[in-house]
Formats: structure tokens, C-alpha cells, sequence
């Protein structure tokens, strides 16, 4: 019996308003722009003395190598802070070198057992229970023959990466973990201390101890990087002008070139404009003398203008620094964004071991991963069709985010184990990390190619043409812990990139890689009693999942119709994958539902309908259409089925607010239909869905206006 799903009261459904597409399309783009703003990285002081995570993300707590003046028996305690957006559980492997508890939000949580303190190689996962806002992180560790700490790592860190900051009021804005000193047993109380609070209130030292950024000599880079005679560096600062206008001010300096808002100045009465202005000061280290940098500006009435930390939290000075170079820098404007250097990269830092690092605190934009890449796509197309340069900005600004700190975050992962942001794009380890992301990205900048894209898209296309894991015959997989798979879903995470970078690099063995991929892909996945595509081939049991999940054979589509958009009409694999595109069309023709949308499972109509392989078959039918791919009379026919889908999705799961509804959520893969229906629930706004139903529509508005 097939399952019609209610998301919400009928009368505010988007076909009750009877809006035409193009009002659709702005308010499915507008409320997702309007709950997930413009906004940059924080970026946050973080010092590079305390304990950093590994390449993977976990952490090795080791506080053996931290506190070796500990005794045994003593404790001794780890903590952080993170905020959540929503209520929202999390979880963390933990593997214990000695007795390890673990503290959430002031509560015991979790205690280690002999089990876990005597298997250093046993992992347990602990389940935080976030809520919305601050959520604290206590590790209470004791010193044992074994060791002391514990191994720690997010599941799914490069999905699921949680950005640790540091507690207590003293430390406010700063990234990273802090530890205390050694104590005996009974003199702490573990859910009394309030990391929200006063560090000096819980009796404790706590490290890396904090370090004294003196506005009193702001300019003392020996301190900062020792004696280097020879050697430029770089202070940055802010002038604050409170008074209205224009007004005067002297200007005293020395040890330096000084750099107001990109001007050279010197010694001697300056005119400031109200609000923030640059102040960059390039010095080179004396063979003798100490290298020391003075400046200050004062009114006439001896008042000072005040000096301003450029925009780091965490930072207690107003200055932040910036070196080795082996010249003076020939740049005037200072920023946050981009790697600085020549030979020897460098980034700002406040003071010897306080370094300043981005850090990637929005739940989506400036984020890099697939779905946002579909979401992308579907903005940047609903832009270009209704003629809005605010969302095409929005968009620019989203990748530009990610491309422009691309060369600054492989840094960041070498020189500190794990980046806060692009943390996928510097993984790297799978086409899931990389494809649709930056296919968007290529779409976006077709007709103006930027640096920092094509550095970025070179080393996307070098993955997938030279790492990405293959079969003998070269179809993608995934390699995961004791099973090789192939995933439908793969199909887009390549194909869509390859077409694009083939056409941006004039180098058509990407293109003939994607068109080989298709076929490889049908070989394994394909269910011809039925025309459709299986979710996933395990080749541990050299066996198709023989379940037809709705999205992943909506990707196989989408991508089929990308690839055929894209593929010269003498290649010579053409005929083969027009005739499988043909052949599933007609499959998934055959399964709609009675009310225009798809099920979750395509051939269990008890399943839920399902909005985004709805969506991913209206593109792919529509296109067909439109490009004159398949004979009439389908042709007739998928254009029927596209439209009565359209009109689906309107009534059932697209609200007049702009709300997507029936969406499912990201998933794994299992041999059982069930999973898929009764586990695999779906989820409101998801961005696995937004995009591609703004793609819907105008490929399906396009179709309609070809007939």
C-alpha cells in the first residue's frame, strides 16, 4: 500500500498560493540565505604549546609529556568549551592509557572501567547529549604504571568536527584545550568548577599558563621572534578616531616603515577620518641594536587615539605580528585571509606561542562538503535565472571563503595537526570530500576563472584522476574497514567535476574517465528487471545491495544528464550511455507515485515520499526534454511525469515560506530495504535537498517553454 506523508497543514503549501517559479525560486533561496547569513571565519587566538590534534583529528592527551613532574596516583584535568546550534547528541571515542572520567556540562558522564584502562587499544564511544549554546568538556585523568590521559577523537571528525575552545573568563575567544597542574584526589571537587567562570576561582593552575601581551611595548618583536638581525617582520594594529570628521593628529614612530590604510606615513601631524583605519609597520631586525618598534598618536590635547586589536579574539594586545621574511613585504593593506611568504610561509600570532587560526563556526556557509556543493549549484543557477547579483554574491562570497584560505589550511594542517576550516578539502580522501563542491565551484566561475580556484580545482582533479581508490577495471570505490564498496551516489561526486575541469584544463581524459564511469557503475548497480540503479555493490560479497534507494539513484541521473550535456556527439561511448539514460528513464517513469513524488525506496511505495530524488528526477527528465535526448513519445512522457512531480512537491513538501520538507538525511548502506525506510528518516531544510529542487524547477521551466 503506498504511504502519502502530511509535513504540514495543506493550506500553506506552495501550490495553495499559486506561485509562479520564479517567486518560488526566491523564496526557497531567500529563506535559505536568510537563516544561513554571510559571515567569515572567527578568528581566534590558539596556543601552539598546548596539546594539538593529529592529521586524522583525534588527540593523543598525553599528560605524561605535559606534567612529567606529576606523581603517581595524582589527577589531573582536561577541558574545553563548544557551542551547538540546536540540541543535538555528539559523540567521542575515547581510549584510555590510565583511569579516565569524562564530565559533560558540570555532570559525571562517563567512567573508564579496568577494561578500557587496561586495553589501551579498546575504544568506547560516549555520547555527548548537546544543548543549544556552550556545552563544557571536563576529563578527569589519573596517573597510573600505565600511563596518564587518553586518546581522543570526534566520530566522523572530518563530517562531524567539533572546534574546541578554551574556558574560563581569563581565556575568552581562544581556541584549543587547556590542562591543569598534578593534584591529589580529594582537593578537587570535579563538578564544581565552573569553566564559565574565573580560572583563578578553582584553585588550580591551568596550561599553557597565559602569556602577558603588553600594550605597554607593543612593539618588542624580539620577543616575538627572538633575535633574527636581517630578517623583516610585520606588526599590525588599528587606529580608532572617535571624534566626527576629519581631524588631526601627531604621529611619533620609530624602528619602521609605517602603513596607514595602505599610505606610507612618518613622524608628524596625520589626518584621520572617524571610524577604523590600518596601521601596518614593516621592520627589519637590526645586526645590534634591540629590535624594538615605537609608535603612537595623540590629539592636540595630548588624548591618544586608541590603538585596536585588528579583529583576533582572544587577543589581549592590540597588536598582532607577522614573519620571517627574508624582504621587506612589497603589500600595504594587512588581512586575515591568504598565507604569507615566499620561501618560508608564515600567518599572524600574538605573541611567541599565541598564533592566530581561522576557525569555521557557521553550521553552513564557508563550509565546504557535498550537499552545500548541490545547494550552490541550485543558487547560483536560480541567480542567473532571475537576474540577482545578491544572490550570485552571496555565492562568490561562500566559495571565496573556502578557495582563498585553500593554500593557508594545508599549512594549517602541517604546521598544527588539523585545520578548523576546510577541514574535508585538506582530507581529501574521498570524492564525497571533493566533487560536488567543486564542481558548484567551476560552475560559478566558468566565464571568470579566480587564482585561488583553479589551485584549488587542479588539486581536486590530480585526486581523482591519480588517488581516488579504484577496481582493477578503474570504476571508483570506497575502501572502508573490511569491505570495498561502490556507491551510486559516487556517480555524482565525480562526474559533474570531471565534465567541468575536462573543459577548464581542454583535456579530454577527464571527460573520458567520467563517461567510463558511467558504464563501470551500470555493470555493477544495475537492476535491469526493473531499469534502475541498486545503492551500493559490496565487493567483500561481490553482490549489489539490490536495494534501490530514491537519492542515490536520483544522483545516477542528475550526473548521467551532466555527462551527456557535456560529451562530444562522435565520442565513442555516446551511443552506450544515451541507451542506459534512456533505459532508466524509463525505469523511474515507471515507479512515481500516485501523487507525483517518489518513495524513499522506489519500488516500496510504503516508503516515504521523498523530495530530493524527486527533485534529481524532474532535472534529469526535464533535461532530456530540453536537450532532445530521447524520442518523442517518452519524451512526452517524461515531461508529464516531470511536471505532475513539480506539482507534487509543491503541494506536499514545499511550504509558502520556503521550507523543503522530506528530505532524507545523509546515509551509510545496508542489504535491507528496511533501513532505508523505517531508519533513514527524513529531515526539514536539509541541504542534501535545496539546491536540487531549485534546479528542478528552472530545468523543468525550460523544458515546458521548449514545448
Amino acid at each position: 500500500m503506498e504511504t502519502f506523508n502530511t509535513y504540514f497543514d495543506s493550506n500553506i503549501s506552495m501550490k495553495s498560493g499559486n506561485a509562479p517559479l520564479h517567486d518560488i525560486l526566491s523564496t526557497v533561496a531567500g529563506r535559505y540565505i536568510g537563516q544561513n547569513p554571510a559571515g567569515s571565519f572567527r578568528f581566534r587566538a590558539f596556543r601552539d604549546d598546548s596539546f594539538l590534534p593529529d592529521a586524522d583529528g583525534s588527540y593523543n592527551l598525553d599528560l605524561n609529556a605535559k606534567l612529567p613532574e606529576a606523581s603517581m596516583g595524582q589527577y589531573a584535568l582536561i577541558a574545553a568549551k563548544f557551542y551547538s546550534s540546536g540540541s543535538e547528541n555528539r559523540t567521542l571515542l575515547i581510549r584510555c592509557y590510565s583511569q579516565a572520567d569524562v564530565y559533560f556540562n558540570g555532570s559525571l558522564l562517563w567512567e573508564s572501567t579496568p577494561y578500557e584502562e587496561n586495553n589501551e587499544q579498546k575504544v568506547t564511544s560516549v555520547v555527548l547529549p548537546c544543548g543549544a549554546g556552550w556545552n563544557s568538556l571536563m576529563l578527569r585523568c589519573c596517573k597510573r604504571t600505565s600511563g596518564f590521559g587518553c586518546h581522543l577523537e570526534p566520530e566522523l571528525s572530518v563530517w562531524s568536527w567539533i572546534p574546541f575552545l578554551t574556558p574560563f573568563a581569563e581565556r575568552e575567544g581562544q581556541g584549543g584545550l587547556v590542562y591543569s597542574q598534578p593534584f591529589d584526589g580529594p582537593r578537587v571537587n570535579v563538578p564544581d568548577i565552573d569553566l564559565n567562570g574565573n580560572e583563578a576561582d578553582t584553585g588550580l593552575c591551568w596550561y599553557p599558563a597565559q602569556t602577558r601581551e603588553t600594550m605597554e611595548s607593543p612593539g618588542d618583536l624580539e620577543a616575538v621572534f627572538g633575535r633574527r638581525p636581517g630578517k623583516w617582520a610585520c606588526i599590525w594594529s588599528k587606529i580608532r578616531q572617535n571624534l566626527p570628521g576629519k581631524q588631526t593628529a601627531a604621529f611619533t614612530c620609530s624602528g619602521a616603515e609605517f602603513y596607514l590604510d595602505g599610505r606610507r606615513i612618518e613622524s608628524g601631524d596625520i589626518t584621520v577620518t572617524a571610524g577604523n583605519h590600518d596601521l601596518l609597520a614593516c621592520s627589519r631586525c637590526p645586526e645590534e641594536s634591540s629590535w624594538t618598534v615605537r609608535f603612537s598618536a595623540e590629539y592636540e590635547d595630548r588624548t591618544k587615539l586608541k590603538l585596536m586589536n585588528p579583529g583576533a579574539d582572544g587577543v589581549k594586545g592590540h597588536c598582532l605580528y607577522l614573519g620571517l621574511f627574508d624582504a621587506k613585504p612589497d603589500w600595504k593593506l594587512p588581512g586575515f585571509y591568504g598565507l604569507f611568504g615566499d620561501s618560508e610561509k608564515c600567518y599572524w600570532k600574538a605573541a611567541e606561542h599565541t598564533v592566530v587560526r581561522p576557525y569555521l563556526e557557521n553550521p553552513c556557509f564557508g563550509r565546504w562538503n557535498y550537499p552545500l556543493g548541490v545547494t550552490l549549484y541550485g543558487l547560483t543557477q536560480a541567480a542567473r535565472v532571475l537576474d540577482r547579483p545578491d544572490i550570485t554574491e552571496y555565492v562568490r562570497k561562500h566559495i571565496h571563503e573556502c578557495a582563498a584560505m585553500h593554500e593557508y589550511s594545508l599549512w594549517d594542517a602541517k604546521t598544527y595537526g588539523y585545520p578548523e576550516i576546510n577541514n574535508q578539502l585538506v582530507v581529501l580522501d574521498s570524492l564525497d570530500t571533493c566533487g560536488s563542491f567543486g564542481s558548484a565551484m567551476l560552475e560559478f566561475y566558468k566565464d571568470k576563472m579566480d587564482g585561488n580556484v583553479k589551485m584549488t580545482a587542479d588539486r581536486i582533479g590530480s585526486y581523482i584522476h591519480s588517488g581516488q581508490s579504484r577496481r582493477e577495471d578503474g570504476a571508483f570505490c570506497r575502501l572502508g574497514e573490511g569491505h570495498t564498496t561502490m556507491w551510486a551516489d559516487d556517480l555524482y561526486m565525480s562526474i559533474p567535476f570531471l565534465c567541468r575541469y575536462a573543459k577548464l584544463t581542454g583535456d579530454a581524459k577527464y571527460l573520458d574517465d567520467a563517461a567510463n564511469q558511467v558504464l563501470m557503475f551500470k555493470k555493477y548497480l544495475y537492476m535491469p528487471e526493473y531499469k534502475i540503479m541498486s545503492h551500493v555493490y559490496d565487493f567483500h560479497v561481490e553482490a549489489a545491495t539490490q536495494v534501490p534507494w530514491g537519492r542515490g539513484n536520483g544522483w545516477a541521473l542528475f550526473s548521467i544528464s551532466e555527462l551527456l550535456e557535456y560529451l562530444p556527439q562522435d565520442h565513442k561511448d555516446r551511443g552506450s550511455i544515451l541507451e542506459f539514460f534512456t533505459s532508466l528513464c524509463e525505469g523511474y517513469v515507471a515507479l512515481q507515485g500516485s501523487r507525483g513524488l517518489w518513495h524513499q525506496v522506489l519500488t516500496l511505495p510504503e516508503s516515504y515520499e521523498e523530495a530530493s530524488c524527486t527533485a534529481m528526477f524532474i532535472y534529469g527528465f526535464s533535461r532530456a526534454v530540453r536537450f532532445g535526448w530521447i524520442e518523442d513519445a517518452l519524451g512526452k512522457k517524461l515531461l508529464a511525469s516531470a511536471m505532475k512531480a513539480w506539482e507534487g512537491l509543491k503541494q506536499t513538501a514545499l511550504d509558502r515560506f520556503g521550507n523543503v520538507y522530506g528530505i532524507c538525511r545523509g546515509s551509510f548502506y545496508s542489504f535491507s530495504g528496511d533501513y532505508y525506510r523505517d531508519t533513514l528518516g527524513w529531515t526539514l531544510n536539509d541541504t542534501h535537498g535545496i539546491g536540487i529542487v531549485l534546479l528542478a524547477g528552472i530545468e523543468l521551466d525550460q523544458a515546458v517553454r521548449m514545448e
